[in-house]
């Protein structure tokens, strides 16, 4: 019987597809801001919250496969839930519920698992640093492969990045020009926060639950999975990029950096806004 989602939306854990679509906007809302000046630390701001609730939303999905296989009588649900019950480490989670219920799982080695796992390490590179860490050889290490291997995927620009000032032109323009330069001389936050990464971010969520579900074995159950995620986990579409750069356009001729600044200049009748009768 399959469960309803009031049903696994009230237990205690947050909704996968209201988490996707923060991470969502967090890109979006990165692409208005994006106008924003260099020195402007506000600017990429959005890009980080892209990439901790891209990874909260799978943490989220997996919670609720816990949810909607609990009491179901296929086989593939209740090895799912044995598979699910009890681990923490959500790259063991991925692994073994795919394995669990598909023939072709998402083995480590997948492309689009290691997109996953690259996205988690990221994201613990951002909030797992502890106040006792000190920069050392191994963690210098540690941020360094994730930047290389941003790098070899062609998403992460370090001219993109929050905290380069006017003075810095020269190291961005050697970074541009030279691939091996050390990125470490700036935060790291600062070197993954950019529009790239949050584009890449919620774009392997979408990847990651459609490839889980569209591998599981035929079944009532996948079947179930496949109407609750139907139309929930989806990238942004042509016609919502189109809408994004109009929308940048739009504050660039009125000199406003930020939704924020254009909806400010609008309260405080700086900016006049007419809307059409007819609407």
């Amino acid at each position: 019987m399959l469960v309803a989602e009031s049903d696994f939306m009230a237990k205690p854990f947050l909704s996968a597809s209201n988490l996707f679509e923060v991470a969502k906007k967090g890109y979006t809302r990165g692409q208005y801001n994006s106008l924003a000046k260099a020195s402007n630390l506000g600017g990429q701001y959005e890009a980080l919250v892209a990439i901790t609730f891209s990874v909260m939303t799978i943490e989220a999905f997996l919670d609720e496969l816990i949810a909607l296989s609990r009491d179901r009588e296929e086989p593939d649900a209740q090895a799912l839930f044995s598979s699910l019950n009890g681990l923490k480490s959500i790259k063991d989670r991925l692994f073994h519920a795919s394995c669990s219920t598909s023939d072709t799982p998402l083995v480590r080695g997948n492309t689009i698992f290691q997109d996953f796992k690259l996205l988690v390490d990221t994201r613990d590179r951002i909030v797992h640093l502890l106040a006792g860490d000190t920069v050392d050889e191994g963690l210098i290490k540690k941020n360094a492969d994730i930047l290389t291997e941003l790098r070899k995927r062609g998403i992460s620009s370090v001219k993109q990045s929050i905290g380069i000032h006017k003075e810095d032109e020269d190291f961005t323009k050697e970074a541009e020009d030279n691939q091996t330069v050390d990125l470490m001389c700036l935060p790291f936050i600062s070197s993954v926060a950019t529009e790239d990464v949050a584009k890449w971010s919620y774009k392997v969520v979408s990847k990651v639950i459609a490839s889980f579900v569209d591998g599981m074995r035929e079944s009532s159950f996948k079947n179930c999975l496949k109407d609750y995620t139907s139309g929930r986990f989806q990238e942004l579409s042509q016609n919502d990029l189109d809408e994004l750069l109009e929308l940048k356009k739009i504050f660039l001729k009125f000199n406003c950096w930020t939704s924020d600044d254009f909806l400010a200049k609008i309260r405080k009748k700086e900016l006049i806004v007419s809307i059409p009768t007819d609407v």
